[in-house]
């Protein structure tokens, strides 16, 4: 999972198994293929993650509070053959043929947190321009975000 992960957290808008020195590529996709995923519970626990990650980050600083930002990325993971589980997700965008991962990252400094993620359907769906605004629009305009969840969890919520 952390060699998965790692590739999403360069936000570069490609998938990087094929560069990972830990796993094969192929081993990565069968992974990815044959897992029972819980997304709530998997969404869960990179949020706690990354909040945990973020406040050790702010710990011990002085100074002017840091600068957040917010990253849009597409993520394309490329598929080759049949997927029966997988239907209804693969398709093409920019010429790859595969899952479409619209990514939505909380930037602080060095850190390069994920935060959500909206997976494009194809054609006669949302675009991923669309998705990306779904993102971003309930944190801009609710405030919700990483920086009022990181005031909740200090105040015990």
């Amino acid at each position: 999972m952390q060699v998965v992960l790692s590739c999403f957290l360069e936000a570069l808008g490609i998938s990087r198994f094929h560069a990972s020195t830990a796993k094969s590529p192929g081993a990565i996709s069968r992974f990815l293929n044959h897992q029972n995923w819980s997304l709530r519970t998997l969404i869960r626990t990179i949020r706690q993650h990354a909040l945990r990650t973020f406040q050790d980050s702010l710990r011990g600083r002085r100074g002017r509070p840091p600068l957040i930002e917010i990253i849009v990325d597409t993520t394309s993971i490329s598929k080759e053959g049949a997927f029966a589980e997988l239907d209804g997700w693969i398709h093409t965008l920019n010429s790859v043929r595969g899952l479409h991962v619209v990514m939505l990252y909380v930037c602080c400094g060095d850190l390069r947190l994920p935060w959500g993620f909206k997976i494009w359907r194809g054609k006669g769906s949302p675009s991923p321009t669309d998705l990306a605004l779904r993102l971003v629009r309930p944190r801009v305009s609710t405030g919700e975000g990483i920086a009022t969840s990181t005031k909740a969890q200090e105040a015990g919520a």
